[in-house]
C-alpha cells in the first residue's frame, strides 16, 4: 500500500466526535485545563469547538489552546491557537472557534450555532498527548465551556478521549 492509498482510507472514514463537559470555576487565571488525550497513535483533527454553557461574568479571562506531546518531543508544547480575547460577558450558546491556522487567535462568535465554521484554514495532525487550554489574563468565576473535537484516527488504535 502506498501513501495515496492510506490517505484515501483516512479521507473516506467517518469522523468521530468527542465531547468534554466544562465545569464552572475552572477558568482561573494561569490555570491549565486538560480537555482531551490523544492516545496511542496520531489523529487527523478536522474540527474543534468550544461552546459556552454557563454565561461568563465580567472577568476578562481568555484561553489559549495547546497540545503537550507525550513522547518528549521538542517543543514540549505546541500552541494550536492563540488567546481568544476576553470571554467577559459571553452568553450561553456562544462559541469559541479555532480557525486551524497554527498560532492564530480563537474566534469568538455569537451565532448560536447558525453557520459556525470549524477549522476553516487547516486541519491538524496531532501526535499522542494532552490537548489543554491555558487560562490567561483574569479569572472567570461563573462561566463554563463545553469542548467538542472531531477527528479521524490515523491508525486502528488511535483515539481521543475526554479528560
Amino acid at each position: 500500500m502506498g501513501l495515496s492509498t492510506e490517505v484515501k482510507k483516512i479521507s473516506t472514514q467517518n469522523p468521530m466526535c468527542v465531547h468534554r463537559r466544562g465545569v464552572v470555576g475552572e477558568l482561573v487565571n494561569g490555570n491549565t485545563v486538560n480537555l482531551f488525550t490523544v492516545q496511542r497513535n496520531d489523529v487527523h483533527v478536522t474540527g474543534i469547538l468550544g461552546k459556552i454553557t454557563a454565561a461568563m461574568d465580567a472577568g476578562t479571562a481568555d484561553v489559549q489552546l495547546r497540545i503537550i506531546p507525550r513522547d518528549g518531543a521538542v517543543p514540549a508544547q505546541q500552541v494550536l491557537s492563540l488567546a481568544s480575547g476576553s470571554l467577559a460577558n459571553l452568553l450561553a450558546n456562544e462559541y469559541l472557534e479555532p480557525t486551524g491556522a497554527l498560532g492564530a487567535a480563537i474566534t469568538l462568535t455569537a451565532t448560536y450555532g447558525a453557520g459556525v465554521a470549524l477549522m476553516v484554514t487547516n486541519d491538524w495532525i496531532l501526535t499522542p498527548g494532552i490537548i489543554n487550554i491555558l487560562v490567561g489574563t483574569a479569572t472567570n468565576t461563573t462561566g463554563a465551556i463545553d469542548w467538542y473535537i472531531e477527528y479521524r484516527p490515523l491508525a486502528p488504535d488511535a483515539e481521543i478521549t475526554p479528560l
